[in-house]
């Protein structure tokens, strides 16, 4: 992918219905800050367990989750993603009530002195596990270098490409949404690694809350596409084949 198709591929992802959902985002966490900042003690609504924002998430995770189960009957084309995205929801639930934990009142091990209750967890276990290893600087060096060489196979070589690696998805709405997803999850996990302070808290919580919303957005744009598609097609067929009619009935009675 030349630099050109870069910068072109990056400008045509930032669509209305995009640039819409970072308005939104931002507005939130600046909202957020401000309850922080000049009203803390409303600061539990966000960052305490099984409160408004993690409750919030559980229930978009969940939506998500059934909503994927429609995507996958309502649209074969997107039928492997789809039940992706079902998977993510139901998994995003049971990480966000930590699989029970509190509502069955039991407590899950702790492995190098971090407790894993929800998936992402995992993540945490594997950062402690190198930086033991390597040490802070170390583990940072190790992740940049493995982003640094996926980004050259990524610029380099003409197969991996972004959308041959995506089968297109990028040039839908549907597909755009799940790159959000991926980015929002990866900040909030990223942000999780280092000990909880309040302002990594709001971060964390509202990212979540927002990976939630984007996986719901993907299975409620998938009948918007593809009916769009199937338009823009139809009218294409229809235009193509009145010329061709035209043009041969000119060849026949020429004026």
């Amino acid at each position: 992918m030349s630099q050109d198709q870069m910068k072109q591929t990056i400008k045509n992802f930032f669509t209305k219905e995009v640039n819409y959902f970072l308005t939104f985002a931002f507005l939130g966490i600046v909202i957020s800050y401000i309850i922080y900042f000049w009203f803390p003690q409303h600061l539990n609504l966000i960052i305490e367990e099984d409160n408004l924002i993690e409750n919030l998430s559980a229930l978009g995770f969940l939506t998500a989750g059934f909503l994927g189960i429609w995507a996958v009957k309502k649209n074969k084309k997107w039928k492997k993603l789809s039940m992706l995205v079902a998977f993510l929801g139901f998994l995003g639930f049971l990480d966000e009530i930590s699989f029970g934990e509190r509502i069955f009142d039991f407590n899950y091990p702790s492995i190098m002195g971090w407790q894993v209750d929800s998936a992402h967890d995992l993540f945490a276990v594997a950062y402690l596990f190198f930086e033991s290893i390597f040490g802070y600087h170390g583990t940072i060096a190790i992740v940049v270098g493995s982003l640094i060489v996926a980004l050259a196979i990524f610029l380099y070589q003409g197969k991996y490409t972004l959308n041959e690696l995506s089968m297109n998805t990028l040039e839908t709405v549907p597909g755009r949404y799940l790159v959000l997803f991926g980015l929002f999850l990866v900040v909030a996990i990223l942000v999780d690694l280092k000990e909880n302070t309040p302002p990594r808290m709001v971060i964390e919580e509202m990212f979540e809350f927002y990976a939630a919303i984007l996986l719901c957005l993907y299975s409620i744009s998938l009948p918007k596409e593809t009916g769009k598609t199937k338009n823009i097609n139809s009218g294409k067929a229809g235009s193509n084949n009145g010329s061709i009619t035209k043009t041969k009935a000119q060849k026949k009675n020429p004026v």
